[in-house]
């Protein structure tokens, strides 16, 4: 008995690894832009538009960042 269990949760698990390997395979880089000029065309752009900025995002996070250092040496400081 013990045997077969031991046989069933190897198959399985080794099932299981398997599916998730197979379905987390790559699709291919997108096609070269065509012609000299294609450098900007508008069939070799970044999918769903313009790329997001990211200056507010780090400007948050620095802020944020500030903020919990500053309140962990406040703490620091009226602890003594």
């Amino acid at each position: 008995m013990k045997k077969t269990v031991k046989l069933f949760v190897f198959a399985s698990l080794f099932l299981c690894l398997f599916a998730i390997s197979q379905s987390s395979i790559a699709q291919g880089p997108p096609p070269p832009p065509s012609g000299p000029g294609a450098k900007g065309s508008s069939d070799n752009k970044a999918p769903g538009g313009p790329t997001a900025p990211i200056g507010n995002g780090t400007l948050i996070l620095v802020a944020l960042a500030a903020a919990y250092a500053g309140k962990k040496a406040y703490v620091v400081k009226s602890e003594k």
